[in-house]
């Protein structure tokens, strides 16, 4: 799918280019609005940490550029698909904060 010009938005194919990882224990990771024709993953890779999956675009359902990234109990997305679970994240080396709340986001020295 094509990237949309930023603000513009569309119901059909809501996570637009795609990757979904089987991360085991009936756990996925889905990737959503990536830009077209850079998802560089096909069916059956086994996919690596650091690996290169794809760029982030503005496919989809998306008001800008942003990697949309969920963990969930299915390897497929569908918006009207009321069995879907997502799960928590917890990114290693990450501060918590949420800046609807004010909060103030510093890298992580390393």
């Amino acid at each position: 799918h094509p990237d949309l010009p930023v603000g513009g938005t569309t119901w059909h194919e809501m996570a637009g280019n795609h990757v979904i990882l089987d991360i085991g224990g009936g756990h996925y990771v889905l990737y959503g609005h990536l830009e077209q024709g850079t998802v560089r993953v096909r069916v059956g890779d086994e996919v690596h940490r650091g690996q290169l999956i794809g760029q982030v675009g503005d496919s989809g359902n998306s008001g800008e550029p942003h990697l949309h990234i969920q963990v969930q109990n299915m390897p497929t997305f569908d918006v009207e698909d009321r069995g879907i679970r997502t799960f928590p994240i917890l990114f290693e080396g990450a501060t918590v904060s949420d800046a609807r709340r004010g909060d103030s986001v510093r890298p992580v020295a390393g």
